[in-house]
């Protein structure tokens, strides 16, 4: 039904190609890889060059097993950081859609640690390129969202990413073999 298939990684490309999927199927890297960064001035409280970036997503908290484990081993993490190390955290959304919005968890966790001085939350109204350029301004990064961390990777930053789905393991395959 469709003219052209155009698969982001390689093992949703190798399903298609393995369930008989293979006219006019290609394997395409995502174009936020190549997405310009735009760096705009730095909010207040930004460790320039000592910041963990951080972003979490309710779709990530919808899929987990064990409820409410993603933002508790979030909060932990973001605790620990503060308590064991000079790094600063940088709240990140990537998705702000009224009925999936990153903000939600991220503005809990922000409230959790705002009087540690040590905590920024970037809010809404930012374009891709602009969210790609703080995150490019992280020493490492941590994310739940596919083109959030995809600014990370593309920006040579260190990156874990909670992956939810094979696009994740795909990407990182791709990458890094």
């Amino acid at each position: 039904l469709f003219d052209l298939i155009t698969a982001r990684e390689s093992v949703t490309y190798n399903a298609l190609l393995d369930h008989g999927i293979n006219k006019n199927t290609y394997l395409y890297p995502d174009p936020a890889f190549t997405l310009d960064v735009e760096n705009l001035p730095l909010p207040e409280n930004w460790m320039e060059g000592n910041m963990i970036g951080l972003n979490l997503s309710p779709l990530v908290m919808h899929l987990e097993k064990s409820s409410g484990i993603a933002y508790r081993s979030t909060y932990e993490l973001v605790s620990h950081i503060l308590k064991s190390s000079d790094y600063g955290v940088a709240l990140i959304p990537h998705v702000t859609w009224i009925y999936n919005n990153d903000l939600e968890p991220l503005i809990q966790l922000y409230d959790s640690f705002k009087d540690s001085g040590r905590i920024v939350l970037i809010g809404e109204g930012y374009n891709a390129p602009q969210l790609k350029g703080f995150i490019s301004r992280c020493k490492m990064f941590i994310g739940a969202r596919t083109h959030a961390t995809i600014a990370a990777y593309s920006t040579c930053v260190p990156t874990l990413v909670l992956g939810y789905s094979v696009k994740a393991r795909g990407i990182a395959r791709d990458i890094f073999g």
